[in-house]
C-alpha cells in the first residue's frame, strides 16, 4: 500500500462500520428486502473494478434462453436516461448504457431493462414482459432490497480480496465475511488449468462454508470483428503478427492489462490510450484517436478495441470514415477451468427448474 492509501486508512474504517450497520439492519429486517416469485440471479462482487461481469451474464443468458424466457435487469451505469427503461430496438447505448446493450444486441429472445431501483426495474420487468421465466440481476451484490434466490459473487484471480483494504484505501466494496451471503463464488480471470493445491488455497482463503460452490474461469479471447460494417482484413492476433501490423488499442475498462497481455503473447506491441471504465467518447476524443493511428508509422495498422467500447463506437456521431475500415473489437466469453462448466451449468438449471 503507498503512504496516500496509507492515509486514508481511517476513512476505510469508517466505510466499513457504515457497511457493516447497513448489513446489520437488512440482516435483522429492519430495512426489508423483497423476494420475487420467479427465479432471481444476481450476479455481482464485493470489489470494485471489472471482474468480468458482462462476459459472466452472457454466458447464463446463453445457457438460459434455451430453456427459459430470461430477463435481464441492470442500473444501465453511466446511461443518459433515467428511471425504468425498457430496451427495444431503437435503444442505444446512451438510453440503457453500454453493458446492458452489448447483452440486449447480443441476446434477442431476452427481454432488458436498466432502473437505478431494482426492485422497481424487477416489477416492471415482469409485468410487460409476462412470460419471463427468470431474471439476471446485474451488479446486485450489494443491493440488499432485492433477494435474490441465487447470489454469485466474482473476484478477480488477480486481485485477491483477502489482500485487499477496504474503500477508499483499497478496492473493497465490503469486506470478506459478506461472501456468506453468496452461495457461488467464481474466481474470474484465473489460469485455464489449476491444481488442487490452487483451488484449495483459494477455498482455504475466501473462508468459504461447505455448502458454497467454488468455481474458477478464465476468460477467452474470439476473432477479430470489424467495429464498423462487414469487411475483414485480419480475423485473428497471429495474422497481425504475420503481417507486422502495428496495433493502436484504444480501452475504456476497468483493466487493459488482460488484452495488453494476450497481444503480447502473439508479440504484438501496441500503443495504448486507455480512457476511463465506460467512458463516453467525446469528438476530442475521436481526433485524439485518429491523429495517434494517423501518427503510426507501420504500412500495415489497425485500431483495436473491446466489445463494450466499440458498441460505444458504433453509436458515435462523426467517427472519421476514413479510420472506420482500420477499426476492430475482441469479442470476449467466459470459459470454466477444470472442466467444471457442466457443474456450473447443472447447479443454474436445478435452481430455476426447482423454481
Amino acid at each position: 500500500m503507498n503512504y496516500f492509501r496509507l492515509f486514508l486508512v481511517p476513512f476505510s474504517l469508517l466505510y466499513g462500520i457504515a457497511v457493516a450497520v447497513r448489513n446489520r439492519l437488512f440482516d435483522h429486517g429492519i430495512l426489508k428486502s423483497k423476494k420475487f416469485d420467479v427465479p432471481i440471479i444476481s450476479v455481482g462482487n464485493i470489489t470494485v473494478g471489472g471482474t468480468g461481469k458482462t462476459p459472466h451474464i452472457e454466458y447464463l443468458a446463453q445457457l438460459l434462453q434455451k430453456k427459459f424466457r430470461v430477463g435481464v435487469v441492470s442500473r444501465g451505469y453511466k446511461r443518459k436516461t433515467k428511471g425504468f427503461v425498457l430496451a427495444g430496438k431503437k435503444s442505444t447505448p446512451s438510453d440503457i448504457g453500454d453493458e446492458p446493450f452489448q447483452v440486449y444486441k447480443k441476446f434477442d429472445k431476452i427481454a432488458l431493462a436498466v432502473s437505478e431501483n431494482r426492485v422497481e426495474g424487477i416489477s416492471k420487468l415482469l409485468k410487460k414482459k409476462k412470460k419471463t421465466r427468470a431474471v439476471l440481476l446485474d451488479d446486485a451484490f450489494q443491493h440488499r432490497y432485492v433477494l435474490p434466490g441465487l447470489s454469485i459473487v466474482l473476484i478477480d484471480y488477480n486481485r485477491p480480496v483477502f489482500s485487499d483494504f477496504l474503500l477508499p484505501a483499497g478496492n473493497l466494496r465490503e469486506g470478506i465475511s459478506a461472501l456468506k451471503r453468496a452461495q457461488v463464488v467464481i474466481v474470474t480471470k484465473s489460469p485455464k488449468t489449476l491444481t488442487s493445491n490452487d483451488t484449495g488455497f483459494w477455498q482455504k482463503r475466501l473462508r468459504l462454508l461447505p455448502s458454497q460452490h467454488l468455481f474458477f474461469s478464465t476468460m477467452e479471447y474470439g476473432s477479430l470483428e470489424p467495429v464498423f460494417g462487414k469487411k475483414h482484413l485480419y480475423k485473428n492476433p497471429g495474422q497481425l503478427k504475420r503481417h507486422n501490423v502495428q496495433v493502436l488499442l484504444v480501452t475504456g475498462i476497468a483493466n487493459p492489462r488482460p488484452i495488453e497481455g494476450y497481444l503480447s503473447g502473439f508479440g504484438i506491441g501496441c500503443q495504448l490510450v486507455r480512457f476511463p471504465d465506460h467512458h463516453n467518447f467525446t469528438r476530442a476524443d475521436i481526433d485524439k484517436i485518429r491523429k495517434q493511428f494517423s501518427g503510426l508509422k507501420a504500412e500495415q495498422k489497425i485500431i483495436l478495441t473491446t466489445e463494450k467500447d466499440a458498441v460505444r463506437m458504433i453509436h458515435l456521431q462523426g467517427f472519421p470514415k476514413k479510420i472506420k475500415p482500420f477499426c476492430y473489437y475482441l469479442p470476449v466469453k467466459v470459459k470454466f477451468a477444470n472442466d467444471t462448466a457442466e457443474q456450473f451449468n447443472r447447479l443454474i438449471l436445478d435452481y430455476v427448474v426447482s423454481q
